[in-house]
């Protein structure tokens, strides 16, 4: 930051970054978002060092070329960023592009060997990308956007996301009045158009291709850019640069603050709150068995349970196509699983991240509604617990009903 924005405090970039709920989400995160986070700043700090700053670093381009590699092995959105970057030198240094499409050969060798198995995992997550039509795909990028530099809910909607659009449109129209930022320097010129392109380039994928039924988290690369701009902007200020610059951090705290509270406010546990969930189930009869739906959600309640639980449909497989194995086709899926619990106890607990329609059958969820279709005809609830993202049900089996008609005299 301080190459970009020299006359911004990098502490203060520091803690904007530590307090801001997406980087605490993916710090704490089972999955690698907090790899991406660090391949998306060092990408911005390393293309920098490597192409916009004189004297131009070989040992730079060497870390570029080796940060966009792993990043690509990642998360496959950094190849992207890298097209967005290839954007900014074609418009403000193409003199040293030969030296970046020598890198990007590089990166392409060193990713050939994953290509297939790349291609292999995009083909799967076709049922995971609703297709919408531009103007659609802009409204989702500026939405991430705008929770990356004021966290919020990313699930506002209706008036309360326009009231926050318009906020967050007031404060930078009075960010340009009041403090009239200048970009200075060409690190800091690249850092806005190198987010701008990035936008651009999203929106233009998620426009031709669909956009991910969760977009914060294949857009995590984009938060380090966003940041830096934030601080490229409150760096360049010419006027009242201490008011403007307080004020702007006054804001993000109340956002961040608000946003933390809602995310993690007492009992302060991650979603799902699988220690209590376990410490719950482990004081209950040992004779009951304990089924866990999706099946991925096994993995993280066996850290703390020490009984067995019984995934649905099946037991998490480590492969490529995990949610096309782990999604349930119809009832029969479930049934595999829960009718020979039967033999075993009348009764039985099932934890899941959330209750859900017996009619939703969407991939995203599983295809839930077929597991809740099948408790509706065959068990009646017996007790609920609820915790922090999950809950706790214990069914129990009704009666059977026979399937005999009556016989009348005369048929």
């Amino acid at each position: 930051m301080h190459r970009i924005a020299p006359r911004f405090p990098p502490a203060l970039v520091a803690l904007l970054s530590a307090l801001n709920p997406v980087f605490v989400w993916a710090a704490a995160e089972m999955r690698v978002y907090a790899l991406v986070l660090f391949v998306g700043a060092a990408l911005s700090w390393s293309f920098v060092e490597a192409f916009l700053l004189a004297p131009r670093s070989r040992r730079a381009r060497v870390v570029y070329t080796l940060v966009a590699l792993a990043g690509l092995y990642t998360q496959y959105y950094v190849g992207f960023v890298l097209l967005a970057q290839c954007l900014v030198l074609v418009a403000m240094r193409r003199s040293v592009l030969r030296g970046f499409i020598v890198s990007m050969a590089l990166v392409a060798v060193g990713f050939a060997p994953f290509a297939r198995v790349a291609m292999i995992d995009v083909e799967a997550s076709g049922p995971f990308v609703s297709h919408v039509s531009f103007l659609k795909a802009a409204h989702e990028l500026a939405n991430v956007a705008f929770a990356f530099i004021l966290p919020h809910d990313i699930n506002w909607s209706g008036s309360v996301k326009l009231a926050g659009f318009a906020l967050a449109a007031i404060l930078i129209a009075t960010l340009f009045a009041v403090g009239r930022p200048v970009l200075r320097g060409s690190p800091a010129r690249a850092a806005v158009l190198q987010w701008v392109f990035c936008l651009a380039v999203f929106t233009l994928l998620f426009a031709f291709s669909g956009v991910p039924l969760d977009p914060m988290r294949h857009l995590m690369v984009l938060f380090p850019p966003s940041v830096i701009v934030s601080g490229v902007l409150l760096a360049g200020l010419t006027r009242r640069r201490l008011v403007t610059v307080a004020a702007g951090v006054v804001v993000f705290a109340v956002f961040a603050g608000t946003s933390l509270w809602e995310s993690y406010r007492p009992p302060l546990a991650k979603l799902g709150d699988w220690q209590r969930v376990a410490t719950f189930l482990a004081a209950t009869d040992p004779a009951v068995p304990i089924a866990v739906f999706p099946a991925e959600s096994a993995l993280p309640l066996h850290v703390y349970l020490p009984r067995t639980t019984i995934p649905i449909p099946r037991p998490m497989p480590f492969s490529l196509d995990y949610v096309g194995a782990t999604t349930l086709h119809s009832e029969a899926d479930v049934a595999q699983v829960l009718d020979p619990l039967r033999s075993v106890s009348p009764n039985f607990w099932l934890v899941t991240k959330d209750e859900c329609p017996a009619a939703n059958v969407s991939v995203y969820a599983y295809n839930c509604g077929y597991l809740e279709a099948y408790l509706q005809n065959r068990y009646r609830l017996v007790r609920r617990v609820e915790f922090r993202g999950s809950v706790a049900r214990l069914f129990e089996r009704l009666a059977p009903v026979s399937s005999l008609q009556p016989v009348h005299d005369g048929d």
